[in-house]
């Protein structure tokens, strides 16, 4: 009840537009290896194989809090609804503009019709996905966070062989653009 408290207070600040964007050159790579460090037990908890592959030393243009935020929601979400035994990965990538966080998972994947209803609040895939429940807000909050770092989330999912979430992040000061 705590947490769905703390993601209602988030989202309400942002439609309030009193959420404070504070964007500075961030280690993705460190941010992610954290975020996996705090979530990996999880994983342990469901005999999932959790695959890391994270870069040293590389930086995107975006407010740390947000994004740490996401990645965790995503890969939460990842982790709960694989099944045990099954893998989650987690890979960050660069272009010239882009910082890229990619969360595959080997779960039950999402139906076409869900793929875009996910992101609303409140809203989650029918019950044939396992005993895993959200509240949710996880992925409306990640959604919204990459967005006021002036990024995009794409998915990519097939039932029965799992998503792909890719959180994409500018490598620029936007600021000064």
């Amino acid at each position: 009840l705590v947490g769905m408290l703390d993601n209602l207070l988030v989202l309400t600040r942002a439609d309030a537009d009193r959420a404070v964007v504070q964007p500075t050159m961030c280690d993705l790579g460190a941010l992610v290896r954290e975020i996996v460090e705090l979530v990996g037990v999880l994983a342990d908890e469901k005999q999932q194989e959790l695959a890391v592959d994270v870069p040293a030393g590389a930086t995107v243009w975006a407010d740390a809090t947000l994004v740490r935020q996401a990645v965790l929601n995503v890969l939460d979400n990842a982790i709960k609804f694989t099944p045990v035994g099954g893998r989650v990965s987690i890979r960050v990538s660069f272009t010239s503009a882009e910082g890229v966080v990619e969360i595959r998972d080997s779960g039950p994947g999402i139906a076409e019709e869900h793929c875009e209803r996910i992101f609303e609040r409140f809203y989650r895939v029918d019950s044939t996905r396992g005993t895993e429940r959200g509240s949710g807000l996880g992925l409306p909050i990640a959604r919204w966070a990459i967005g006021a770092n002036r990024g995009r989330i794409e998915l990519e999912t097939e039932v029965g062989a799992g998503s792909t979430f890719r959180l994409v992040l500018p490598v620029r000061d936007w600021e000064k653009a």
